[in-house]
């Protein structure tokens, strides 16, 4: 069995490419044939305002789904043997909390674990540029994306931790961490350059972004013979490679080429795709449209913010219902892992622990060429919570991780799964994307 976890906004549909690339990778067994069948599910109970409820809540609501599945299959007749789980944006969090719940009630005891999988996940919370767009967003996101808001930018206190549910799935030695540690395959998707949504640093839980100043000519970059989007490998060149890079000479232009050639690109989108005289509306009545865009969509966020707030209070005023979530076992569990880390602590060398970092190197990024630390205008700060994921997720065993580099794009978030491929062309780009995510699934 295979589920899928959709995004913020989500729905199911938002994976239906993923699913039809599985499907096609793994067809059902010929009648009377004895090769294992492959289910593939998509969780339907966390999409559009119930993505504001917290990975938390959604990762429970979600195990609810999976329960009600496996025991439709096993009323079936069938059984399930091996499981693995997908999940795209915000899904990928959902599904980091939903496999530790499974692990915590003894799923995986009969059930082999064999593919884990974030797509363009914010795996380490949202980051923090040198910007004024996100220096707003860092204000406003806890409030206006509820309790998922607070858990993006690391503003909660899971459990009365005093840590971040992002932080406390990637603790080592901690109920997340293991459960990720026991899948056959633990595999890392993320967008190198032009997702404006989870950028790679957090995506790929990596300490700096190689791509961030792509120009070109900068990075040498080899594709996957069959996907010309997926990279193989890639290196950052020096600048004496760079400067070697011949300059071809621009030929003359009259002044009319020249005004051709400074035409924007054609911005993707179901409403940017009408044919006359569809453009010509739309341009008239923009002057109306866009002031209340402008204040419609904080106050939908905020509307949503306050009635997700409300349903989980509604949520965790049922003391019967927190007994069975991880959440109200947590303190118990949380004293089981002191307890164990303590034990382990007193066999591991000082020189073991991730090297303390100074806010100059959290701040610097990319290296130049003389050893100084490169702008870091264009590299995300990072927080000491945010190097300290970063170190424990990439200790994961049987991890594998794969670059997207979609360029050009105007977003490639939505890309990367092909996600509504039939209102934006530009989405089946991911196509590729998507089949070589199915070949390397263990069945």
């Amino acid at each position: 069995m295979t589920s899928g976890v959709e995004g913020m906004w989500g729905n199911s549909s938002h994976l239906a490419e993923a699913a039809n690339a599985l499907q096609h990778q793994f067809p059902a067994p010929a009648a009377g044939s004895e090769d294992p069948e492959v289910e593939v599910y998509l969780c339907q109970s966390n999409h559009e305002q119930g993505t504001y409820d917290g990975v938390d809540w959604g990762g429970e609501r979600a195990v609810d789904e999976i329960d009600e599945k496996v025991k439709a299959i096993e009323e079936s007749g069938r059984h399930v043997t091996r499981f693995s789980i997908t999940g795209y944006s915000l899904g990928g969090l959902v599904a980091r909390y939903i496999v530790g719940i499974l692990r915590y009630r003894g799923f995986f005891e009969k059930v082999t674990p064999v593919n884990f999988t974030t797509i363009a996940t914010p795996n380490i919370g949202l980051l923090r540029y040198s910007t004024v767009f996100s220096t707003v967003a860092h204000n406003l996101g806890p409030t206006l994306l509820g309790r998922t808001g607070s858990q993006f930018y690391g503003k909660d206190s899971y459990a009365d931790t005093g840590k971040s549910l992002v932080e406390v799935m990637s603790e080592k030695n901690g109920l997340f961490y293991k459960a990720l540690a026991s899948f056959v395959r633990v595999g890392i998707y993320a967008n190198g350059i032009h997702d404006l949504t989870v950028p790679y640093v957090s995506a790929a839980f990596e300490p700096y972004d190689p791509f961030c100043t792509y120009d070109g000519k900068n990075l040498d970059l080899v594709f996957e013979d069959d996907c010309e989007y997926m990279l193989k490998s890639y290196r950052v060149k020096d600048k004496q490679e760079i400067a070697m890079i011949p300059v071809e000479p621009k030929p003359k232009q009259s002044i009319g080429e020249w005004l051709s050639s400074k035409k924007p690109a054609p911005i993707p989108g179901p409403f940017f795709e009408w044919r006359f005289p569809m453009h010509l509306i739309w341009l008239m009545i923009l002057p109306i449209t866009l002031p209340i865009f402008l204040i419609g969509v904080p106050t939908h966020f905020a509307l949503s913010s306050r009635s997700s707030n409300a349903r989980v209070k509604l949520l965790e005023s049922d003391e019967e219902s927190m007994t069975r979530r991880l959440i109200g076992a947590w303190a118990k569990l949380e004293a089981g892992f002191e307890t164990a880390v303590e034990e382990i602590a007193e066999e591991v060398l000082p020189s073991s622990q991730p090297p303390a970092h100074s806010e100059q190197e959290m701040h610097s990024g990319i290296m130049n060429d003389d050893g100084t630390p490169a702008s870091p205008k264009d590299q995300p700060k990072l927080t000491p919570a945010q190097h300290r994921m970063i170190a424990n997720l990439n200790t994961l065993p049987n991890m594998t991780k794969r670059i997207v580099f979609i360029h050009p794009a105007r977003n490639s978030h939505a890309i990367i799964v092909c996600r509504s491929p039939e209102r934006v062309s530009e989405h089946r780009k991911g196509e590729g994307v998507l089949r070589i995510w199915a070949r390397e699934m263990v069945l």
